[in-house]
């Protein structure tokens, strides 16, 4: 519905004529009439019209313009009231072979980010508006209704229009989609560091799980810390340092290493590649490391 309202008063005539890709240019309809790529621009035309835009005016007049171009005569086009561009596919093809068509012709030809990219994304566009509405609980839990006016700010501030269908389920609650994205935002607001945010983001196996839950619930304070040092207004806590600790716990982890081993049989290159607060967040994560809600306060 956002996508139809916004491109009725947007049309790009050009964008809405030839086009070789099928998930663009003017509709593709079948014998029969039917829609089979291009549904939601049959849509926002057919809206155009109905409600008198000034881009339905312009959208006639390209095609009234170029009605040589696409093999028509103009003083047909003249005499249609709402003249629609399409493009009719020619083949037979069955039934199960026309539904393997559309769903082909409506699948993207852009390769999506992957999770750690579009967090650092939205991050990058989360204002400071959106960030104090964020209120997790004790566990991380963003789908508690108490962030409810946060999810719907982080929507539309910074999801695409054409992306947001999959932001909540039929029955109006937030999508798992939605959670995660807004989450793993808030996160990478946080912590900007990329390995930590796909330890959170892309490893459904996380050997840090309760800890990065934990760093979830801490994360809207931490932000608002790291934008008043960006600002001047905060000294900086440290952040590189329990960056270098969750890496390194992870890593430990990752080798079946226990934190007291470590810190007890340390190399040299080890004591220089760790400060001494970083290695206190190590023992804090270690012990902490059953309880989100601990680390949360952190």
């Amino acid at each position: 519905e956002e996508q139809a309202s916004q491109m009725s008063q947007n049309l790009d005539p050009v964008r809405l004529a030839d086009n070789p890709m099928a998930g663009e240019g003017a509709p593709i309809v079948g014998p029969d009439g039917l829609v089979e790529s291009g549904n939601l621009r049959g849509l926002a035309i057919r809206r155009a019209y109905q409600r008198s835009f000034d881009s339905a005016n312009r959208y006639r007049q390209f095609l009234l313009d170029n009605a040589e171009r696409f093999g028509l005569d103009r003083s047909e086009v003249e005499q249609i009231k709402q003249p629609v561009l399409v493009r009719v596919r020619q083949n037979d093809l069955t039934m199960p072979q026309r539904v393997e068509f559309a769903e082909d012709a409506n699948t993207a030809t852009v390769a999506r980010m992957s999770a750690t990219e579009t967090a650092l994304s939205d991050s990058r566009r989360m204002t400071a508006k959106t960030l104090g509405l964020f209120n997790p609980d004790a566990s991380g839990n963003l789908a508690a209704a108490g962030n409810r006016n946060f999810l719907r700010s982080f929507l539309e501030e910074g999801v695409p229009v054409s992306e947001r269908g999959a932001m909540y389920q039929d029955n109006g609650e937030p999508s798992a989609e939605l959670i995660a994205r807004a989450r793993n935002a808030v996160f990478a607001k946080a912590y900007d560091d990329s390995a930590v945010i796909a330890k959170l983001a892309e490893d459904p196996d996380s050997n840090i799980r309760n800890i990065t839950n934990g760093l979830v619930v801490a994360s809207g304070h931490i932000a608002k810390l790291r934008a008043g040092v960006t600002s001047g207004t905060l000294r900086d806590f440290g952040t590189d340092d329990l960056l270098a600790a969750i890496r390194k716990l992870s890593a430990l982890r990752d080798n079946k290493q226990s934190v007291e081993g470590f810190l007890q049989k340390s190399s040299l290159f080890d004591e220089l590649s760790l400060s001494d607060d970083a290695k206190a967040w190590l023992r804090f994560f270690d012990q902490n490391k059953m309880s989100a809600k601990r680390i949360g306060i952190m």
